[in-house]
């Protein structure tokens, strides 16, 4: 009779997810906070006409740019709060025990997606004065 072992899930793989969604997120506050204000500048004379999208994040940047010093303040707070009350390893150790790997696969396709559309909405109304051939 064949003896069988239980396997535990390799952490390296979600490790390297958890890298990737960082650096996501790092390129897309970087687009936020450093492209989007200089491309609005542009399409400042525009108004009302350019696309519904594109005014949506130009909205949503100038949001993230008047609060994101605080968000960053509470969430390196969190963070020293949760590593004081337990130790580091037994959390990441918590989290590779309750999160798939399809999950993280999930969102780090998701941020993926989310930086590509801020980039289509920059690049929209560009299309749109494109003359028609």
């Amino acid at each position: 009779m064949a003896h069988s072992t239980i396997r535990k899930p390799p952490t390296g793989d979600k490790g390297m997810c958890l890298v990737l969604i960082a650096a996501e997120f790092l390129v897309m506050t970087g687009l936020l906070v450093l492209s989007v204000p200089k491309v609005e500048s542009v399409f400042q004379g525009f108004g009302p006409d350019l696309p519904a999208f594109t005014r949506f994040v130009f909205n949503f940047s100038r949001g993230l740019r008047s609060v994101g010093l605080y968000v960053l303040i509470g969430l390196t707070a969190s963070a020293y709060a949760l590593s004081h009350f337990r130790k580091p390893s037994e959390l990441m150790r918590g989290f590779f025990s309750r999160v798939s790997l399809t999950t993280l696969n999930i969102v780090m396709l998701s941020v993926a997606a989310m930086v590509m559309a801020i980039t289509v909405a920059m690049l929209l109304p560009i299309f749109e004065l494109a003359p028609a051939s």
